[in-house]
């Protein structure tokens, strides 16, 4: 239907919105869970689980906070029908004017910070794992499979929390819904429980080479 309705660049709707904030919001996972790593446990050893739970949970925080204006004109601009048709700098300056640019924050750091914590911290348990396995640190390859794992992981456990955030962005949000609980009862009561989860395997189609992607250019730069 959306091919039928936009053509085939539709399905690039709010792509470049995306590219500006994937940078500064990757950059910032990245440089605050290390940080709060090494500020959580400095004594030289491994950190434990608890720390990269808690780490990941604060990057998560500070990458959704910092990001939020561009990650609510990225959902309109992609799927909501009154902006789709809109330019970025439009739906910004009518996003500003209604005082939503950061509406859904509250939903976005509920859904985001669990996720990211669960990511960071699933991928670095499996990095040790594969490094007591095989004596060795894992390579390209096996970074990238330790990536697509991890978001795996964090998508099936998450993925709830996400649905609810991006229907929370939406403009017809105020009028539906109170907040982000009264969005998810509506749900679960209207649409069933399975709403929760409509669009995770094609979510993860997509999430799951990026992760890769992205730990792997990490992981590369840090030993460069």
């Amino acid at each position: 239907m959306l091919v039928r309705q936009d053509g085939v660049l539709g399905l690039w709707k709010g792509n470049a919105t995306n590219c500006l904030r994937v940078f500064p919001y990757n950059g910032l996972q990245f440089m605050t869970f290390d940080v709060c790593k090494r500020f959580l446990h400095s004594d030289g050893e491994k950190p434990s689980t608890e720390h990269r739970l808690i780490a990941g949970a604060i990057a998560g925080v500070v990458a959704t906070v910092f990001t939020q204006p561009l990650d609510v004109l990225r959902v309109r601009l992609s799927v909501d029908p009154l902006s789709s048709r809109l330019s970025l700098l439009e739906a910004a300056k009518i996003a500003a004017v209604e005082g939503s640019l950061m509406r859904g924050t509250a939903a976005a750091v509920v859904s985001v910070a669990p996720f990211v914590s669960i990511n960071f911290t699933v991928y670095e348990s499996m990095k040790i794992q594969w490094e007591d396995a095989f004596n060795s640190q894992p390579r390209a390859g096996g970074h990238l499979l330790l990536g697509a794992l991890s978001i795996i992981v964090a998508q099936t456990v998450c993925y709830p929390l996400d649905t609810v955030r991006r229907r929370m962005q939406m403009r017809q949000a105020l009028e539906l819904y109170r907040n982000s609980f009264d969005c998810a009862k509506q749900m679960i009561l209207k649409e069933g429980f399975r709403s929760l989860y409509s669009g995770m395997i094609v979510n993860i189609l997509k999430v799951a080479p990026t992760n890769a992607i992205r730990f792997a250019i990490f992981e590369f730069l840090r030993e460069a």
